[in-house]
C-alpha cells in the first residue's frame, strides 16, 4: 500500500476520506482504503455510523411491523466496539494514522452529511469507500455522492465484495433485454 499518513498532522496536503462501515473493518485488501493511499494524499480514515439513519432507512416497513432491524443491541453491535479498536491499534502501528469516529443523532442528515462534514473540515477533496449492495447502503452512498457533487467533492467508489458489480452480471443483463 502506498503512503497512509494521517491528515491530521498536515493539513496543508491533499487529503482523501476513505470511509469504513460495519462489515469491512480491513486494512489488508481493501480497495478504498489502497486507492487512497496511492494518491498521493494524506488519507483520512473514518467509520461513521447513524443508528437512527439505519433504523429508519434499512427497513421501511419498521414502523408498522413493530420491528427495529438496526445494529443496535445485536451481537454485532455488541462486537463493533473491539473491532474499531482493533482497527484504530492497526492504523497507528502501521501508519502512524488514527481512525475517526463519526457517530451523527439526526437521521434526515444521516452518515453522508455527517462524512460531508469532517471532509470539508480536513478539506478533502475526495471521498472513498468501498460500494455495498444492500437497499439502505446504496441509499447512503446515493446520498453520499449527491452531496459531495453538490459540494464539490469527489467520490470514488471501490468494487471490495464481488468479482462484478451485480448490475453487470450477465444474469441480470438478460433480464433487462427480456
Amino acid at each position: 500500500m502506498g503512503r497512509l499518513s494521517s491528515a491530521a498532522q498536515s493539513p496543508a496536503a491533499p487529503v482523501s476520506l476513505v470511509w469504513f462501515r460495519i462489515g469491512d473493518l480491513r486494512l489488508r485488501d481493501n480497495p478504498a482504503l489502497s486507492a487512497a493511499a496511492k494518491g498521493g494524499s494524506k488519507v483520512l480514515p473514518v467509520f461513521a455510523w447513524c443508528p437512527n439513519e439505519e433504523r429508519l432507512k434499512t427497513c421501511a416497513g419498521h414502523r408498522s411491523s413493530g420491528r427495529d432491524w438496526s445494529y443496535e443491541g445485536t451481537t454485532i453491535h455488541a462486537l463493533l466496539c473491539n473491532a474499531l479498536r482493533e482497527l484504530d491499534q492497526s492504523l497507528h502501528h502501521w501508519y502512524q494514522n488514527r481512525l475517526w469516529i463519526v457517530h451523527e443523532d439526526d437521521a434526515e442528515r444521516g452518515v453522508a452529511s455527517a462524512l460531508l462534514d469532517l471532509a470539508a473540515k480536513f478539506g478533502a477533496s475526495e471521498i472513498h469507500f468501498n460500494r455495498r449492495h444492500e437497499p439502505a447502503e446504496r441509499y447512503r452512498e446515493d446520498c453520499l455522492e449527491a452531496l459531495c457533487r453538490k459540494a464539490g467533492i469527489a467520490t470514488r467508489p471501490h468494487n471490495g465484495f464481488l468479482f462484478r458489480m451485480p448490475e453487470h452480471c450477465p444474469i441480470f443483463l438478460a433480464i433487462e433485454k427480456g
